[in-house]
């Protein structure tokens, strides 16, 4: 026989004997290699368990922090439709506004409140539906923002009798006028809706829809200091009052005296006297 041919043969031999010992000690029924067989599955599975348990965990943490995140857009949205709604209202208010002032006329209070007084069918077709700026002193304001002013005839100072204008302003206008002083003068804009008297007499226009344009007034004048210093003097060409405005300026306003100058101011009547408060020098 062949030497090199026989030596291959014989490890081959001594190699099939080998595995066949290392399976037997595995286990007289192969339980061991099943143990391990079923603790690794058992091991695979707690795996794939804890696996599906933190996936399942960043899920629902997924999901919360994306609830969390509509709910906030949610909110903010909201706050945002909030101020959105308060501009489209401030710009609706604005508008018409403009639109009313494009017709308006402009009257002074006291011309409306002789007039009505003094003959009312007259009145109704001097102002019966017609848009009107007027320019008047505020007698009362209620918190239904209805505003009013009073006009007294100069022979009667019972009480009793008088013209009122009454005009629904929008809250806003109407709470920030309440913070001011009543008998302060105004000018306002709505259209006449309806005319109507009662004994007294007592007469009134009323207007349904108003808005305030301004609560400011602005004169042409010469300026004195007053005999008590507490005020100036303002010399106004055609004033109607009994007596020369007074007027206020406000804090470290440098008055020019005896030069013709353009002043603003918010008027105010006190005890028949009419001031002009906080107020400043527009131009000289």
């Amino acid at each position: 026989m062949n030497k090199k041919r026989f030596l291959p043969l014989a490890l081959v031999a001594a190699l099939a004997l080998s595995l066949a010992a290392c399976g037997g000690s595995s286990g007289k029924d192969g339980s061991s290699s099943s143990a391990v067989s079923e603790s690794n599955g058992e091991n695979e599975k707690d795996t794939d368990q804890e696996e599906g348990s933190s996936l399942s965990g960043e899920a629902e943490d997924g999901r919360q922090e994306e609830d969390a995140g509509q709910e906030e857009d949610a909110g903010q949205e909201e706050d945002g439709a909030s101020g959105e709604g308060e501009e489209d209202a401030d710009d609706e208010t604005a508008n018409r506004k403009k639109e009313l002032m494009a017709q308006a006329e402009t009257v002074n209070w006291k011309d409306m409140g002789k007039a009505i007084m003094e003959d009312v069918e007259g009145a109704k077709e001097l102002y019966g539906g017609k848009t009107l700026l007027v320019k008047g002193y505020l007698y009362e304001i209620n918190t239904d923002g209805l505003v009013k002013f009073r006009y007294y005839p100069p022979n009667d100072t019972s009480g009793k009798t008088g013209a009122y204008i009454w005009a629904t302003l929008p809250a806003a206008e109407a709470e920030y006028l309440d913070a001011t002083y009543m008998d302060q003068q105004v000018s306002i804009l709505g259209t006449v809706s309806s005319i109507q008297t009662e004994e007294g007499p007592v007469c009134f226009y009323f207007m349904g829809e108003a808005y305030l344009v301004s609560d400011t007034n602005e004169f042409v004048c010469t300026l004195t200091l007053s005999a008590q210093g507490d005020y100036y003097e303002a010399e106004i060409e055609g004033w109607e009052g009994s007596m020369p405005l007074l007027v206020s300026f406000t804090e470290g306003q440098e008055v020019p005296e005896g030069e013709e100058v353009t002043i603003r101011g918010k008027m105010n009547r006190d005890s028949g006297t009419e001031i002009l408060y906080e107020a400043f020098i527009v131009n000289q």
